[in-house]
């Protein structure tokens, strides 16, 4: 089968509503770009969208965690409902951005993490996590757990939150370093975590399902080549050993794991 004729049934697959929408996407891999170039267009792309009902029902401050033995000092935001008592310990989620271990930044997902607030009424704390490829893995890894620790530790004081009812999710890239975290939590007797949210997380860096090997249409915003570019660059030298925690997928058993939502989408090679 040709590459055009998977395109073809690819866009049969599409509801002709959103068809006219994805035949104007932009291809982001035209002109073969380095790593790099992909990097500044993503984060360009989440420039882009800044809408953000939410904003004004929620407080901001930016927070650091102290350097450890395994990380620099570690940037975060915490969201609060402006509706709730100050007083009153809330609910916490650690949230953690995506975009494919090479994009985005905390601000990108502003929006989300300020629904998740009012929503839910929690404190949501988002992670500014070092990116590949000038940091491959553990860098990110490493930064994320250190803010766990920290929340179940110090900041769980300094921040008026309930480290009881702690929560730990992320969005594509940012799902697989949270079930990565979640993961050598359970193994190591680390914070207890409640609950975790995978949102169309990326868990697999072997791509040999179905689904990572139809999705190749370059007007998807992750489709195989493109995936497969953000992967090897997020993983250098590193051993078989260390793939239970950069691709949570690998492991067949896991112990004490929490409640899990994962969510998928319809055209999604993840």
């Amino acid at each position: 089968m040709t590459k055009q004729d998977q395109q073809a049934i690819f866009e049969r697959s599409i509801d002709p509503q959103l068809l006219e929408s994805l035949r104007n996407t932009p291809n982001i891999l035209n002109d073969n770009p380095s790593l790099l170039e992909i990097q500044s267009r993503l984060n360009q792309s989440f420039e882009e969208d800044s809408s953000n009902p939410f904003a004004a029902h929620v407080s901001m401050a930016d927070w650091i965690v102290p350097a450890t033995e395994t990380t620099e000092a570690v940037s975060i935001r915490c969201y609060t409902p402006k509706i709730t008592p100050q007083h009153k310990p809330l609910p916490v989620l650690l949230w953690i951005h995506g975009g494919g271990f090479i994009a985005g930044n905390v601000p990108s997902d502003d929006p989300i993490c300020q629904r998740f607030a009012v929503q839910c009424n929690c404190a949501v704390i988002s992670v500014e996590y070092r990116l590949a490829p000038q940091n491959p893995f553990p860098a990110g890894f490493n930064d994320c757990y250190a803010a766990l620790q920290w929340l179940a530790g110090d900041g769980a004081l300094k921040l008026n939150i309930n480290i009881d009812n702690l929560a730990v999710g992320g969005g594509s890239a940012g799902g697989c370093l949270a079930a990565g975290i979640v993961l050598k939590a359970c193994e190591t007797g680390g914070p207890k975590i409640k609950h975790q949210l995978l949102m169309v997380p990326v868990l697999d860096d072997r791509h040999q399902t179905p689904s990572s090997k139809d999705i190749i249409d370059y007007r998807v915003t992750w489709n195989r080549e493109l995936s497969l570019l953000a992967w090897n660059g997020y993983l250098k030298n590193i051993s078989e050993e260390e793939s239970r925690y950069f691709a949570p997928a690998r492991v067949k058993v896991i112990p004490n794991l929490p409640s899990t939502f994962i969510s998928v989408e319809e055209q999604d090679l993840l």
